[in-house]
């Protein structure tokens, strides 16, 4: 019964890594110099209540994409509620806010 459940965990943390091995595949790293910034601008406007998923979304694929990439949230109008979200995550993960 131990043998099984052994071989059984086994099994599990090779499937486990398999399938990072395939992600990291994807992932591809997108290779900068000194002298190329990459930018991404989120535009938002009024009431953006999905806001904070799409910025730690974008940094989460910058993340495991190993992308260096400066993150930018462009204000065209944000309500008190979305800019203050704004202002969190500018605060938590570095991300700038441009009007």
């Amino acid at each position: 019964m131990l043998v099984e459940a052994i071989v059984g965990l086994m099994a599990a943390l090779g499937i486990f890594f398999l399938l990072q091995s395939i992600k990291s595949y994807f992932y591809s790293k997108v290779p900068t110099g000194e002298n190329i910034g990459i930018e991404t601008i989120i535009s938002v406007r009024g009431n953006a209540p999905e806001l904070e998923q799409t910025a730690k979304g974008l940094m989460h694929l910058y993340e495991n994409a190993g992308l260096r990439a400066e993150l930018m949230i462009k204000d065209c109008g944000m309500d008190a509620e979305t800019a203050l979200c704004a202002q969190k995550l500018c605060e938590q993960k570095g991300i700038k806010i441009i009007t």
